[in-house]
């Protein structure tokens, strides 16, 4: 039997058909992602309904912010105990440095970019003119860092996996 590899985004404010939906395909999914939409809406008790349901979450909240923030971030997180959770890689090395805190549970995903962001964007804050090339750079910094994976386009896996490997 194959691994089942498929996230399932509950980016949605109702939390009844949510529930539903985490209940109906917890048996057919790997995890479930939660992100801001649902995370602002409903909160740590909203979390926790569906941590009860499923265990297996990505809390994708991209944390960017100073490294005592993001580190202390971690720790709370920690304590929902998520599958995964992402920061933003152009936080900076002290940064990614930061959620490397003793016993953690959540593997911590690095950001390259936002899907957002097109070459005009990338030259205008990053001062790199194609986005290939400033995901490169990113992923090669997450490794170094040590973040347990990255979180990129679909386009852009064969370019990354070339740098980090499977």
């Amino acid at each position: 039997m194959k691994p089942k590899r498929i996230i399932v985004a509950l980016d949605n404010n109702n939390l009844r058909k949510t529930l539903e939906l985490v209940t109906n395909l917890k048996k057919e999914v790997f995890a479930f992602k939660v992100g801001y939409e649902f995370f602002f809406n409903h909160g740590i008790e909203g979390y926790k309904k569906i941590k009860n349901i499923s265990s297996k979450i990505f809390l994708d909240l991209k944390l960017h912010d100073i490294p005592n923030t993001v580190q202390n971030g971690i720790l709370a997180i920690n304590k929902l105990r998520p599958l995964l959770t992402t920061v933003h890689i152009s936080g900076g090395d002290g940064m990614m440095q930061a959620t490397l805190v003793k016993n953690k549970y959540t593997k911590i995903l690095g950001v390259s970019l936002l899907t957002s962001f097109d070459n005009k964007q990338t030259n205008k804050f990053y001062n790199e003119k194609k986005v290939e090339l400033l995901v490169k750079k990113f992923a090669r910094i997450a490794k170094h860092n040590n973040l347990d994976g990255l979180v990129c386009s679909p386009q852009e896996i064969k370019m990354v996996r070339k740098i980090l490997g499977k």
